[in-house]
């Protein structure tokens, strides 16, 4: 995390670097320093494909399914052959509401 912190320091519009670090986050079930990490690489990059699903993905692991179903479309959207994208967004529609 250090090294996370000191590379954006020096350099805090690498989309690729808050990514990075907020799949971290989304490992130690950090939903919120999750969440804030991909807004800012979505700041830079808002056609950023993974930063989408990423959010998606924090978002379903805190109950926000509606909120993970449209980044999961917005990724598709940008990359309609994205299969984990697709395989998220079924499994959530197929869930009970």
């Amino acid at each position: 995390m250090r090294l996370f912190g000191q590379a954006l320091s020096e350099d805090s519009t690498y989309a690729a670097l808050w990514v990075n670090l907020g799949s971290a986050f989304l490992e130690g079930g950090d939903l919120d320093r999750t969440l804030h990490c991909l807004n800012e690489a979505l700041k830079v990059r808002p056609a950023f494909v993974e930063a989408w699903y990423l959010k998606g993905k924090a978002f379903a692991a805190g109950g926000r399914p509606r909120d993970a179903e449209s980044c999961f479309e917005r990724s598709l959207a940008l990359r309609p052959a994205f299969t984990a994208a697709r395989r998220e967004l079924e499994a959530l529609r197929e869930m009970p509401a």
